[in-house]
């Protein structure tokens, strides 16, 4: 019985290395992918809601192309919140490429009311965008906080 528990311990021992070893070896051959606020717009404005677009910059130094498995985001104006969702598989990008994923954050008028009086009354309205994106190994997060200006 004691000859069976030491082959035991050994062999988990040796997975446990296997493991570690294997990791190792990963993250010394796929690097980490850059990812990078570019822009929020707005599109698709009819009667009772828009969508906005958060533009994200993702570059890809690998020599093999790479899906974003997960994002996760959040859409604050005016320190309240107008958005927040989950996206699975939105976009691979191409090998030794940097591509600019769009994503699509609909949103009714109703939400954002009180925004759009701090923008009419002020000439100006905050916004966050916030959020992490799975990519294979790696969780990238990204953070931007700008202002909404009406056009003089």
């Amino acid at each position: 019985m004691r000859v069976h528990r030491s082959y035991l311990i050994f062999g988990f021992t040796l997975l446990v290395i296997a493991a570690v070893g294997c990791a190792s070896f990963l993250s010394a051959i796929v690097k980490e992918p850059k990812l990078s606020f570019a822009s929020v717009s707005v599109r698709d404005a009819k009667q009772d809601g828009a969508t906005a677009i958060i533009a994200l910059n993702v570059e890809n130094p690998n020599g093999v192309e790479i899906t974003i498995d997960r994002l996760q985001y959040a859409l604050e104006m005016g320190g309240r919140a107008i958005a927040a969702n989950e996206i699975e598989k939105i976009a691979t990008i191409a090998a030794h490429k940097t591509t600019i994923v769009e994503i699509p954050v609909p949103f009714k008028y109703d939400q954002v009311f009180a925004s759009i009086l701090d923008l009419l009354s002020k000439g100006t309205a905050n916004y966050k965008v916030k959020g992490v994106a799975r990519i294979g190994l790696f969780n990238l997060p990204f953070d931007h906080v700008g202002d909404v200006k009406l056009r003089d």
